[in-house]
């Protein structure tokens, strides 16, 4: 199995998860126009983390996918 986790990889993932949910939430709340503005700033929010932390993740935002995977086996060990 072999799961190996970089303290900066987890920390990526945390940070790259937390400002996707935070700005889902914001942009609905500050908008006020509903589901169109709440989606849209949730693509661009995933846009934005995978430019800034996809060199250090591999654009890894979703935790517990990347736990999945890694116990599947289908990430290499290192």
């Amino acid at each position: 199995m072999g799961l190996i986790v970089r303290k900066r990889d987890a920390i990526a993932q945390i940070i790259g998860t937390f400002l996707i949910k935070f700005t889902r939430s914001a942009g609905g709340i500050v908008t006020n126009c509903g589901e169109v503005s709440t989606s849209i700033c949730g693509g661009l929010s995933v846009t934005l983390m995978i430019f800034a932390t996809g060199h250090i993740s591999k654009a890894h935002l979703n935790p517990p996918v990347t736990l999945c995977f890694a116990m599947a086996g289908v990430f290499p060990g290192k």
